[in-house]
């Protein structure tokens, strides 16, 4: 019997597996990370130009646009390994409006060197949803009035 045919298919399976990126939901260390319910499905589309971007995670960016002032939540489809020291980025889409699901992508560097990064889902944030986002994100912490603070109490003499 030949042992070299068993020992080179787990050879294959081990090599695979270390190359296999982290799954989507998993941090950089091997944590689950908590998920960040926002409001809709996901389906929105960004118009116009976009004017600024903020890199929030390896998987997720928020895109400012010049349209109405307008933030956006992107998810990218796994991870993204150059997303966190990018200084800027480039689109790749179909129809002239940034859209989810896999079709459209963020694109970091250039030339042969560019790297591909997949858009699974785009929220159209409000005001509130984005502190939210930024908290999440360990961002920003926002602040919580506390009950029963001196402002609050009305003195009645």
């Amino acid at each position: 019997m030949n042992i070299r045919l068993p020992l080179v298919g787990l050879l294959c399976a081990l090599a695979a597996a270390a190359c296999a990126t982290a799954s989507p939901g998993v941090n950089e260390s091997g944590f689950l990370k908590k998920t960040l319910e926002l409001p809709g499905n996901g389906a929105d589309c960004v118009f116009g130009s976009v004017r600024d971007f903020s890199v929030l995670d390896d998987d997720a960016l928020l895109l400012y646009t010049s349209a109405r002032n307008r933030a956006y939540y992107v998810e990218i489809a796994g991870i993204c390994p150059g997303l966190n020291s990018a200084f800027q980025i480039g689109f790749e889409d179909r129809d002239g409006r940034l859209c989810g699901f896999g079709l459209d992508a963020i694109i970091l560097g250039g030339g042969a060197f560019s790297e591909r990064c997949s858009i699974s889902r785009i929220h159209k944030l409000e005001d509130g949803d984005i502190a939210r986002v930024l908290e999440h994100y360990g961002r920003v912490k926002v602040r919580k009035q506390s009950e029963g603070s001196l402002d609050d109490e009305k003195t009645d003499k």
